[in-house]
C-alpha cells in the first residue's frame, strides 16, 4: 500500500498595525447636566474711603457695607475673608450674611473703622471663594481720622539755683502736632509754693483764652504759642 502525505496549509491573512489615530472609535458624549457649572465672584465696592472721622466727637468710628455677588449659573462659595496691611487693628468687619450663593444671589457685611489717634490709615480687604478665575478679591481700605494733638515743650525744666530776687524765665511752647484745630481753654500752675512762680501767657501776642492753635506746619515752623513760667 502506497502511504500519501497530505499537507493541510493554513492561509494567514496579513494584516498591518493601524496606528491608533485611524481607530473608528464612537466619540464620547458628556451629558451637560454632569458638567460642573461655574461661580463668579463680584465686589463692590472694590475701594473703600473713610473720610475724615473726628475722633474728638463721641462717634468715634464709621462703618461702610461691602456686597458680594455671583453673577454665573454655578454656586458660589465664601471661602474666606481677612485684613491684609500695615493698619489692620483699626479695621474691622462683620459676619456674612450668607456664604452660599446662588445665581444673582447678593450677600453683604459691614467693614468699621475705628482710629485710635489722628492719621491716615492704610489696608486691604481680601476675599476669597471658589471662583476658579478670580479666586481672591481685594478691597482697598483708606481711613482718615481728624484730631488735635498737643505738644509742649519742654517736658521738664531745671532752672538751677539763681540768686534771691533774680528771676529765672523758661519759656513754654505749645504746638498742635494734630490735622484739625486744637483750643487751649486754660493753663494753671500746680505747685506747693505758688507764689515762687509767676505765669505770663503774652496776651498782647496770643490774645486772650482760650487759644486757638491751627495744625503745626513743620516747613514754615509755625504756629506756636509761646507762654512764660517765671521762677521768682
Amino acid at each position: 500500500m502506497r502511504k500519501t502525505n497530505l499537507v493541510f496549509l493554513a492561509l494567514l491573512p496579513f494584516t498591518l498595525g493601524c496606528p491608533e489615530t485611524e481607530v473608528n472609535q464612537r466619540p464620547i458624549q458628556v451629558d451637560p447636566l454632569d458638567q460642573v457649572k461655574a461661580a463668579c465672584i463680584e465686589v463692590n465696592p472694590q475701594r473703600i474711603n473713610f473720610d475724615d472721622v473726628d475722633i474728638t466727637n463721641e462717634e468715634t468710628q464709621s462703618s461702610k457695607r461691602v456686597a458680594i455677588s455671583n453673577t454665573c449659573e454655578g454656586q458660589l462659595t465664601i471661602e474666606k475673608i481677612q485684613l491684609t496691611g500695615q493698619d489692620i487693628n483699626v479695621f474691622k468687619f462683620s459676619n456674612l450674611e450668607k456664604v452660599l450663593l446662588g445665581e444673582s444671589e447678593v450677600t453683604s457685611f459691614e467693614v468699621t473703622f475705628t482710629p485710635p489717634v489722628a492719621g491716615e490709615y492704610k489696608a486691604r480687604l481680601e476675599i476669597s471663594s471658589n471662583d476658579e478665575n478670580n479666586p481672591t478679591v481685594g478691597v482697598r481700605l483708606d481711613g482718615a481720622a481728624l484730631s488735635p494733638v498737643i505738644e509742649v515743650t519742654p517736658e521738664s525744666y531745671d532752672y538751677g539755683a539763681p540768686y534771691i530776687g533774680c528771676e529765672a524765665e523758661m519759656s513754654v511752647k505749645i504746638r498742635n502736632v494734630g490735622n484739625t484745630d486744637l483750643v487751649v481753654s486754660g493753663v494753671e500752675v500746680f505747685s506747693a509754693a505758688d507764689q515762687e512762680y509767676s505765669l505770663d501767657l503774652d496776651p498782647l501776642t496770643n490774645g486772650s483764652l482760650p487759644f486757638v492753635v491751627a495744625p503745626y506746619d513743620k516747613s514754615r515752623g509755625e504756629p506756636v504759642v509761646d507762654i512764660w513760667l517765671d521762677y521768682l
